[in-house]
């Protein structure tokens, strides 16, 4: 799991390429309607709705894509822990690309201009508020993992 600045999006090029082209797609995000956008890299979803409580739901975790969620206004909580941390809820599900999982892990405060990047072994729980449920708006981008 990385956490940083959205600025700083760059620095992560040399561990994922397509971070190059990903970065134009990024500075128009703010301006771009809720919906899904496919590029060759992968796809960018903008997502808008309001938190939910952290003790609600379940961390997910990926195997075909790298998760980079970045907050462009308002703000979440994501709940962070490796999966090997955590007891399996929910079977792999090959077509949503998603397996479910409970257990406790660290809570990030993620403001706007803020992102993460989840790869496989990171169980997240993005979307969340403890005390006042927060609007947000951002977007989240799924990169290819390219396997051999």
């Amino acid at each position: 799991m990385i956490v940083d600045k959205q600025k700083n999006i760059h620095i992560y090029e040399k561990i994922i390429p397509q971070i190059k082209e990903i970065i134009p797609v990024l500075e128009q995000a703010k301006d771009m309607e809720v919906g899904t956008y496919t590029y060759p890299w992968g796809k960018a979803m903008i997502q808008e709705g309001k938190t939910r409580h952290l003790g609600e739901g379940e961390f997910e975790s990926h195997k075909k894509y790298i998760d980079i969620q970045c907050m462009l206004k308002g703000e979440e909580l994501m709940e962070y822990a490796n999966i090997n941390d955590l007891i399996e809820a929910v079977p792999y599900n090959e077509n949503s690309d998603a397996m479910f999982w409970k257990g406790m892990g660290s809570v990030l405060n993620i403001p706007a201009g803020t992102l993460y990047i989840a790869f496989p072994e990171d169980g997240h729980k993005p979307c969340c508020h403890q005390i006042r449920q927060n609007h947000y708006k951002k977007m989240v981008i799924k990169i290819k993992i390219e396997k051999d």
